[in-house]
């Protein structure tokens, strides 16, 4: 059986999309390993079906975090024989570009999201940083074998960039996760995924003030944890918002069936949100929730496609109060959403995403021996 490894660098648990690559390629025929990070201030041991290998770094964030791991993935993809490697994003590339240069194996990059182009590199006093990324993906992405991404607007901009044809593969769930019917009466708004920059958080707990009736439940962790926590504490205090922190994905299924709004607020802070089209937005709609979005168009044309949900056009505390509050209240609309809900779950589930997956493979890769 042939070998194969899917380079991340974060610590594997929560990241969906992995699993579900790892789990077409077993059934394409190969021996699956994957490869993350053990972060020292989150990461828990779990059990997968895959290999599982994870780095303890002595960095846990920055330039020297991304420069050790990428040493020790270079080694590891050295020091073992795989007939493919995935490398998740650009920050995985350079040690598999430089290993395949030494072993000639398959290379295959997935692009999670536009990598240079992430909140947290946009501005003047990234611009040195964002160069360095821009400058590895030149000189990896064109030796690759065969790339893909998870949206038609990040497709296109790494083929404006790179002359390189990115095929996309969204990052839907399982239809074996099982579409859950929502039946919730709560007045219950949730959001599920990292608490970063730009991701909405601060407008949506302000907004809160101003809707006394509903609660938010924030499921996640991230970079921003203090700083949400100490912006919702008044309303933590009283019960308004729940801060659930890291849920393993099999229970959190369960959790947001009991929403009654699932929000993805991102920010158009530079290309790799304004194209994005987050893991929530699928899992809210296998919940059965109907959903609220930014006015961002890969996201914008989602909703409106399939109506099942509101696209938010002003960004205030006021104006997102005011459209959740009509948003629960508006049963008839309610109705419809929830149908069209189920509509949509049934075209966008892995199993069917998989065909894309298999023919992209098919053309690039072919099957193991």
């Amino acid at each position: 059986m042939s070998r194969a490894v899917i380079l991340v660098t974060n610590d594997i648990e929560a990241d969906q999309r992995v699993a579900k690559v790892a789990g077409s390629m077993a059934v394409l025929g190969y021996d699956m390993s994957i490869v993350g990070v053990m972060r020292s201030y989150s990461s828990r041991s779990f059990r997968m079906t895959h290999k599982l290998v994870r780095f303890h770094l002595l960095f846990q964030r920055g330039p020297l975090f991304y420069l050790s791991f990428n040493i020790r993935a270079f080694f590891h993809l050295l020091f073992h024989s795989y007939a493919v490697v995935v490398a998740c994003d650009t920050d995985t590339l350079l040690a598999a570009r430089l290993a395949k240069l030494v072993k000639g194996f398959k290379l295959v990059f997935d692009a999670h999201e536009l990598f240079p182009d992430v909140p947290e590199l946009v501005g003047d006093d990234h611009r040195l940083t964002r160069a360095i990324w821009k400058m590895v993906e030149r000189s990896c992405i064109p030796g690759v074998d065969t790339a893909i991404t998870v949206s038609e607007g990040v497709a296109k901009e790494y083929a404006r960039r790179y002359d390189k044809s990115f095929s996309v593969v969204r990052n839907v769930p399982l239809s074996i996760s099982g579409f859950n019917a929502n039946q919730s009466n709560q007045n219950v708004i949730i959001y599920q995924g990292a608490i970063n920059t730009g991701r909405g958080l601060e407008l949506l707990c302000e907004a809160m003030h101003f809707l006394p009736e509903a609660e938010l439940w924030i499921v996640g962790t991230g970079y921003l944890d203090n700083t949400i926590a100490r912006l919702a504490q008044p309303l933590v205090d009283s019960g308004q918002i729940k801060l659930l922190g890291r849920i393993a994905p099999e229970i959190l299924r369960g959790i947001t069936t009991q929403a009654s709004v699932g929000v993805s607020l991102e920010e158009d802070l530079g290309l790799s949100y304004r194209y994005c089209l987050p893991n929530k937005l699928f899992d809210y709609i296998f919940a059965g929730i109907p959903v609220l979005v930014s006015d961002l168009p890969e996201m914008r044309k989602l909703v409106e496609g399939y109506s099942i949900g509101v696209v938010l056009t002003e960004r205030t505390p006021q104006a997102l109060a005011n459209t959740i509050r009509g948003m629960l209240s508006d049963l008839p609309r309610r109705k419809q959403w929830k149908q069209n809900l189920v509509i949509a779950a049934t075209e966008l589930c892995w199993e069917k995403e998989q065909v894309k997956f298999f023919r992209v493979w098919k053309r690039d890769i072919s099957s193991p021996q």
